[in-house]
């Protein structure tokens, strides 16, 4: 991959190419380095490499609009943080996490007052 660095070191420098296709708008691209790191650091018994990528394909999902996913894969990376004793990046994984439950909670709470708001009065026209 990169001539004189170990495997895990070149991983690491391939997925920040991930990360500049994601934040250049290429979430399918980056999704596939993170994926192919991924499999690679699972292979290697590297967990904390395994997380990094865990989390990065977390956002990459998100921006693909899969928030379901987004979510599993933030709670792995978390997971596998803790495991590795590497706090700061669980906390990282948790303000994620934390995020994405904060806006879901306010899409749920929008959606029930829409809901009550929608109900129809005696007067079937007139919407409370």
């Amino acid at each position: 991959m990169f001539p004189g660095v170990d495997r895990a070191s070149a991983l690491r420098y391939y997925i920040l190419i991930g990360d500049v296709l994601l934040e250049q708008g290429e979430p399918k691209l980056a999704l596939s380095i993170f994926d192919e790191s991924h499999a690679e650091f699972a292979h290697l018994g590297d967990s904390i490499g395994e997380a990094e990528c865990l989390l990065r394909i977390g956002d990459s999902r998100r921006r693909r609009g899969d928030t379901v996913t987004a979510r599993i894969m933030w709670e792995q990376a978390r997971q596998l943080y803790v495991l590795g004793h590497k706090t700061e990046e669980a906390f990282r994984c948790e303000q994620r996490l934390k995020t994405f439950d904060d806006k879901m909670g306010e899409r749920r709470g929008l959606a029930m007052r829409w809901g009550e708001g929608m109900r129809m009065t005696p007067c079937s026209f007139i919407v409370v």
